[in-house]
This record gives C-alpha cells, structure tokens and sequence, in this order.
C-alpha cells in the first residue's frame, strides 16, 4: 500500500517540476543560447547532487556502482536530452501546452512501464479504467492546448 505522504510528495514533485522546465528555457533564452543554458543548468543539477550525496558515498556504494549495469546510466543522457528539449520547446510552443503534453505521455508511458514491471516498477495491470483515464486525458490535454472544442464553432 502507498503511503499517502508519498502520494503528497509526488504531488508536490509534479508542482515543481513545471517551475523547473520553465526556469532552463528561460536560462536558455538568457543567454540565447538553448545549448549552453542546458549545459549549465545540468551542471549546476550535478553539483548540488554531488553535494547532497557526498555523506553517502561508502565502499559498499562504490561496489554498487561497479555492479550497476551501463545501460542503467544512460538516464543521466535521457535526463540532459529531456532537459535540453524542455528548454527548446517551452519558448516556442509556452509552458501551459509542454506540461500538459509532457503530463499526458508521461501518464501513458507511465502506465506501461507500469504494467509490465520495467526496471522494478511495481506491476499494475493496465485495465479498462486505465485506458479510460487516458483516454479522458487526452481529450482534456486537447482541450487545454486548442483552448475550444475542435470542430464545433
């Protein structure tokens, strides 16, 4: 069972986030470039992690980032390239329409993930209501970006 604070966490999470996306394209533009604003935007990330992990790099953390399979570190490029497509993206299409795309395919590949137990996510089957939820979404996520109801005037 998931512990409500964990839920809350999340939500508080998914409050932050948009703030964070919006703050690298807004870096980007600064300094006009989207490149390096990434670029330093995700050093800036690694160094207060680097900080906030220092206490707990122990030999036994060490042999498990020697056991750790190298595909798993492909998440930090995944990281960079989402990050760097935020700060491209937000400036040309604005926050309000990235995060409700960004929400509606992490929701959907979420669910997958999900069903099918990827990289230890706990199983949940997808199931009829799911596809509903999602289903619902996207026509809300629709509705966000398009601002009406297509084809009615």
């Amino acid at each position: 069972m998931i512990r409500p604070a964990r839920l809350i966490e999340a939500g508080v999470i998914g409050l932050i986030i948009p703030l964070h996306f919006t703050m690298s394209a807004a870096l980007g533009a600064a300094l006009g470039n989207p490149w390096v604003g990434n670029t330093l935007f995700q050093f800036v990330g690694a160094a207060v992690s680097v900080l906030i992990a220092r206490g707990e790099l122990t030999g036994e953390i060490s042999g498990r980032i020697r056991s750790t399979p190298r595909w798993l570190w492909l998440g930090g490029a995944i990281s960079a390239a989402g990050i760097l497509g935020t700060t491209i993206l937000i400036p040309r299409i604005g926050a309000g329409n990235f995060q409700t795309l960004f929400v509606f395919a992490g929701i959907s590949s979420g669910t997958v993930i999900s069903h099918f137990g990827f990289l230890s996510s706990p199983v949940a089957r997808i199931n009829l209501i799911r596809v509903a939820g999602i289903i619902i979404m996207g026509i809300g996520a629709a509705l966000a970006i398009l601002g009406r109801i297509p084809f009615v005037d």
